[in-house]
């Protein structure tokens, strides 16, 4: 009992945080309010997980903590480079903060094995923060698909960022919340969607969110919930028994060729280097690039700050800022080798890749593909966005907090392995009736309604 209630506990404290840290980049009056309660979110992580004296991971994702700490402490504290040291400090600081943060939360997922009520739980709080901006800016409602399907990289595009920092930030939130609602949702039939308050409640909060993404334009999000759909169906014709071995080598077949042949045909030239070439993204790898090495070096970059922090200063010449004045550095990749140089990119890498690791180890777990599948979606979406192992984009916490609890390997996780109850009354009557026996009643514990044994319980 104490530990279901410790369990929702953790639960209901992540709601909140959820929800708190990301109404903290929306224009909310309670924005720099509602930071606070990331110290009761990591307070509560760590006395739950010193009161249970217990392992809560295996050396996984203990040696991602590890790169992650010291890849915080070197870049944010030893080289600290003096032209953005006040940038700097600011960043260091949070970051340690989203650190104590996110493992927190993974050590706790880890030992009550929640994975399914965190996804519910976090994806409630996007969905509500969502519709709470919504209602506060009812202006920005607006649908025209065709903007988006047409004209998906131009000045047509009606962007709406309902009151967030950034039209980007109200995208990820939806593409978060969707995919933390749909993740663990097992094939459903149209009569049981429909007749079912609960799905109900879902399908309509998933109509909701995707009005909202359209809403926004925002086409980095757009995408990567377009791969992740088609992700998850073809997971299902390949896993399912509905297909014969034919069916799905034809259908492997076609993606094969759509892959090599018909993509590079479509992008190089057309609509790839037509989303490229009207964004931010070329402008950040021409503009930036030239300035590592000149501020700072290209071993350890230019200094340890927030990607918005890159940008030209025109009252020194040019040279005040990092080069370009775009908002941010739009690409988590550039902005890692921008900030930390070739040695830094080298241990951000290495944790991108542990998980990776970590993730194929287990596949034969539970939902192993569709793991891999959200893993691969947030390694595409990170060339657009900066949102892999940082708090800019706060709604990340939630598939990163999953994607590390998979890499650990839920099956081999054995926190709770010595308080397994021994088997029950009815076990043992079903065992003994097999066997033509009785039951020895001196060796049974009252457990409530129940009785628990030790040893052997059947006589002849």
């Amino acid at each position: 009992m104490v530990l279901i209630s410790r369990k929702y506990c953790f639960l209901a404290v992540n709601f909140l945080m959820v929800f708190c840290m990301v109404l903290s980049i929306t224009d909310s009056p309670m924005a720099s309010a509602v930071t606070k309660v990331k110290f009761i979110f990591i307070a509560y992580c760590l006395a739950d997980i010193a009161l249970r004296r217990e392992k809560p991971a295996n050396n996984h994702v203990l040696a991602i903590m590890f790169i992650f700490i010291f890849y915080t402490i070197v870049w944010g504290y030893v080289l600290d480079n003096s032209h953005v040291k006040t940038w700097n400090a600011e960043h260091r600081i949070v970051m340690v903060m989203y650190i104590f943060m996110l493992f927190g939360g993974v050590y706790e997922v880890i030992a009550y094995k929640c994975v399914d009520e965190y996804l519910i739980t976090s994806g409630a709080a996007l969905t509500l923060v969502m519709l709470l901006q919504v209602l506060t800016h009812t202006s920005s409602l607006s649908l025209n698909p065709a903007a988006v399907i047409s004209g998906i990289s131009g000045s047509e595009r009606m962007k709406n960022a309902f009151g967030f920092m950034h039209v980007n930030f109200a995208g990820n939130t939806c593409f978060c919340a969707i995919v933390s609602l749909h993740f663990i949702k097992k094939e459903i039939s149209a009569y049981t969607l429909y007749h079912s308050k609960k799905k109900m409640i879902l399908l309509i909060s998933t109509y909701f969110l995707l009005y909202i993404l359209f809403c926004t334009s925002c086409r980095t999000a757009l995408i990567a919930l377009g791969m992740y759909a088609g992700g998850k169906v073809m997971c299902s014709l390949f896993q399912g028994d509905r297909m014969t071995k034919g069916s799905k080598l034809l259908l492997f077949a076609i993606i094969i060729v759509s892959v090599f042949i018909i993509l590079p045909a479509t992008f190089i030239g057309g609509f790839w280097d037509y989303v490229w070439s009207n964004s931010n993204r070329s402008l950040n790898v021409s503009e930036n690039l030239k300035w590592v090495g000149v501020i700072g070096s290209k071993w350890t970059g230019m200094g340890y700050v927030d990607n918005q922090c890159f940008y030209r200063d025109e009252s020194a010449g040019g040279v005040g800022g990092f080069g370009v004045a775009t908002s941010s550095l739009d690409m988590n990749y550039l902005f890692i080798y921008c900030s930390t140089g070739i040695l830094g990119t080298a241990l951000f890498i290495s944790m991108i890749a542990l998980m990776g690791i970590g993730l194929f180890l287990n596949i034969k777990q539970e939902n192993a593909s569709t793991y891999i599948l959200l893993y691969l979606v947030l390694l595409f979406y990170a060339y657009w966005e900066t949102i892999m192992y940082t708090y800019r984009f706060w709604s990340m916490i939630v598939p990163t907090t999953v994607l590390l609890y998979a890499s650990n390997g839920e099956m081999k996780n054995e926190v709770y392995k010595n308080r397994a109850a021994p088997p029950s009354y009815s076990y043992y009557r079903d065992v003994c009736l097999l066997k033509n026996e009785t039951i020895e009643g001196d060796k049974i514990e009252p457990s409530g309604n129940r009785g628990l044994y030790k040893g052997s319980p059947c006589q002849q």
